[in-house]
């Protein structure tokens, strides 16, 4: 059951059993300001609490590099413990797996085909803090 739910025209964000669950909408192209307001938006939402993240690509038609060095910084992961992308296009599955080879991320991201999978892989990193990255 999720304990808050929010829906815009770039993602729907809800907090499901202590998981951040965050869609990205199919059609979505992001660039530096989008992926800017998504982190905003993803902050806000979340009331300065860390949260494992599930992300599940529902068809990003591209992102370009300032995004990606953008999600991947310590101001694009303030507040995640771990990050689980579900990616279900070609080119997301290109770009994700280019994206964790070039940027390697300072927190736990894995790329999954299944949300189940997904999911079960987050558990582990519930009720952690990361308090080097998280926004005082």
């Amino acid at each position: 059951m999720a304990s808050k739910a929010l829906d815009t025209p770039l993602a729907h964000l809800e907090i499901v059993d202590g998981i951040l669950i965050v869609r990205y909408k199919h059609g979505i192209s992001v660039n530096y300001e989008v992926a800017k307001q998504l982190i905003q938006m993803r902050l806000s939402f979340c009331e300065n609490i860390s949260y494992p993240v599930l992300i599940i690509d529902e068809g990003v038609l591209s992102m370009d590099k300032k995004a990606r060095d953008l999600f991947s910084s310590k101001e694009g992961t303030v507040n995640i413990i771990a990050s689980a992308l579900v990616l279900n296009t070609v080119y997301s599955k290109v770009i994700g797996n280019f994206f964790l080879k070039v940027t390697r991320p300072h927190i736990p991201v894995k790329i999954f085909n299944d949300i189940t999978l997904a999911l079960e892989w987050l558990e582990q990193f519930k009720g952690r803090t990361n308090p080097v990255l998280s926004k005082s």
